[in-house]
């Protein structure tokens, strides 16, 4: 705290004192990384700010990971950070960009749908169809079953237009 500011509210540190030749004390802290999150470096070591955020707050780095509520990696506000294991941020991640059905654990396999979860290190099949509405639902239910977040699996875009302030977690998703 005495080298970084952090604003709660923009998800903004900035220096409060000189750091070498461009970075001058008010300058913003960090820079944007090809993972997509916002790093800096303290000390000759390198930092996710996101984690230091949760440093600032809370006087400690968080004991796993960090979920980006809205997935912006680069969105570090207070409001849209939590504290997650590893199994809880698997079951709160956005579509991958190569998918081709619409939705995650769906993939067609000639002319039928094939339908899988993972939970935790094991991938469980659900089984194949030739109606895709069918592989949907089966898919769904089990997000539901298993406890993932009803925002799994959404595109990236879905999340842009998220208010933060009407999601809300409970336990349901820690129980397996």
């Amino acid at each position: 705290k005495e080298l970084l500011d952090y604003d709660p509210d923009t998800g903004v540190f900035v220096w409060k004192v000189r750091r070498g030749g461009t970075i001058v004390a008010g300058s913003v802290a960090g820079c944007l990384h090809s993972s997509g999150y916002m790093h800096t470096k303290v000390d000759h070591k390198n930092y996710k700010m996101h984690r230091l955020a949760f440093l600032f707050m809370e006087g400690s780095f968080p004991p796993d990971q960090v979920d980006h509520i809205n997935h912006d990696r680069a969105d570090n506000r207070w409001e849209n950070l939590r504290p997650v294991t590893n199994q809880e941020n698997k079951r709160h991640t956005s579509m991958r960009i190569d998918n081709t059905s619409g939705v995650t654990g769906v993939c067609r396999e000639g002319r039928k749908w094939k339908v899988r979860i993972q939970v935790g290190e094991k991938r469980i099949y659900l089984g194949t169809t030739s109606d895709k509405d069918e592989a949907i639902r089966w898919r769904k239910e089990a997000e539901v079953k298993h406890g993932f977040s009803p925002y799994y699996g959404q595109p990236k875009e879905a999340f842009a237009r998220l208010n933060i302030s009407d999601v809300t977690y409970t336990e349901e998703y820690a129980n397996d």
